[in-house]
């Protein structure tokens, strides 16, 4: 579709122009202003978002997300054993794929019956437990190739994405549309990810919308 290609294309644009002029300047807010515009005509014309991975067929996960899942899970309430098992999710093979359904379904429950709390910490054993590009070995390194860590444990190229920009030293802005994991899951990765390579950071939430939107700033 043609309106899809100018979106996705905006989308670029906006990222490479922010990238050079920062996420405040008036051309990367023109920019993202054309590309709300457009999104919302998307949405009158088809009804839908472009970006609506539910509609993608066979979606899956690496086995390590559905393992991060279930020891974040017994970390924070060991209770939860038995929900897990009543969900049929027991530790998988980190090495194969399985249905995206298998994680929605639990985090439905989690949504239903506990608050943003758990999201988050289960978001802090991510970069513990699942796929990450060779060669991160600090905090800035992981945090600019969380979009490719992403797709590491995704199956398919539209399953959503990080935006990660360096806005000065020491500062960065992350945008994050995941449609399976909330805002909260994604605050908890920051977290995670500082702990692993014991820095403090000071993360502020500026969007709870698609997976979230953060001010990041390391403060050591």
């Amino acid at each position: 579709m043609v309106l899809r290609t100018m979106i996705e294309q905006t989308r670029r644009d906006m990222f490479n122009i922010c990238e050079i002029a920062g996420p405040t300047s008036p051309l990367t807010v023109q920019i993202s202003q054309k590309l709300d515009n457009l999104l919302n005509l998307y949405q009158q014309k088809y009804g839908k978002d472009p970006f609506d991975i539910h509609s993608i067929k066979n979606l899956k996960v690496d086995g390590s997300i559905i393992n991060n899942i279930i020891q974040g899970s017994l970390h924070y309430d060991s209770s939860l054993a038995k929900t897990l098992n009543e969900f049929d999710l027991h530790k998988m093979n980190p090495n194969k794929w399985y249905p995206i359904h298998r994680i929605e379904e639990i985090f439905s429950y989690f949504e239903e019956h506990y608050n943003d709390e758990l999201f988050s910490y289960i978001g802090q054993w991510v970069p513990v437990n699942c796929q990450f590009p060779d060669n991160i070995d600090t905090f800035e390194k992981s945090l600019l190739k969380l979009n490719v860590a992403y797709h590491l444990n995704h199956s398919h190229p539209s399953a959503g994405y990080y935006e990660v920009f360096k806005d000065g030293p020491n500062e960065y802005t992350v945008i994050c549309n995941t449609p399976f994991y909330p805002y909260a899951f994604n605050y908890g990765i920051i977290k995670g990810l500082a702990l692993k390579y014991n820095i403090q950071v000071q993360t502020t939430i500026v969007s709870y919308i698609k997976g979230g939107e953060f001010k990041v700033i390391v403060t050591n």
